[in-house]
């Protein structure tokens, strides 16, 4: 007989630990904001004493959104070094096509600064992360011509397009958009 900590451990040994710290949350504060006819969402991982945020983008190959193998273990992560974190879902396979995964994140950070009030941010600026497809995602939106600027957002502090890099983030986070969510 498995369990689904047997199960997800195989596959991701800390799962369990990602997602307890996101039901943790739960009670505190709403941690699944959905946008796209629900189709996609935005998930919330709170610091209680922020530095800044992370906006974090899994890869998948623009057909699944691998939250639980590159997402929530990041933004775990981020949250032990001080930093709020959120993970984007965005439109996949058929529905993916460009604009509609560049609109979908900007659908999050349309989120976030609406609802900063409720989010614990931090002075710090954000940092944008991204993975394979969501690597590729975050570099475009930090093209002026096709991201940030265009949708007149605040340019992030600081762009990781790459893998396993919370250390890395935690040490390069302060940027340009400090104040400016």
């Amino acid at each position: 007989q498995h369990t689904a900590s047997h199960c997800f451990g195989e596959i991701y040994p800390d799962i369990i630990l990602d997602l307890n710290l996101l039901a943790s949350n739960v009670e505190k504060t709403p941690v699944y904001y959905p946008y796209h006819h629900g189709l996609t969402g935005l998930l919330y991982y709170p610091c209680p004493h922020p530095k800044g945020f992370a906006v974090i983008i899994p890869g998948g190959a623009y057909q699944v959104v691998c939250a639980m193998g590159e997402g929530f273990p990041e933004a775990r992560r981020l949250v032990q070094r001080g930093y709020s974190a959120f993970v984007v879902g965005y439109r996949t396979g058929k529905e993916a096509a460009y604009p509609a995964v560049m609109e979908d994140l900007v659908e999050a950070f349309h989120i976030i600064g609406e609802s900063r009030n409720d989010f614990a941010l931090g002075s710090g600026g954000y940092l944008l992360m991204g993975f394979s497809a969501g690597g590729h995602l975050a570099a475009n939106f930090a093209r002026y011509d096709l991201g940030y600027a265009h949708y007149g957002l605040p340019r992030q502090g600081k762009i990781l397009p790459s893998k396993n890099l919370s250390e890395v983030a935690a040490s390069v986070f302060l940027g340009s958009a400090k104040g400016r969510f």
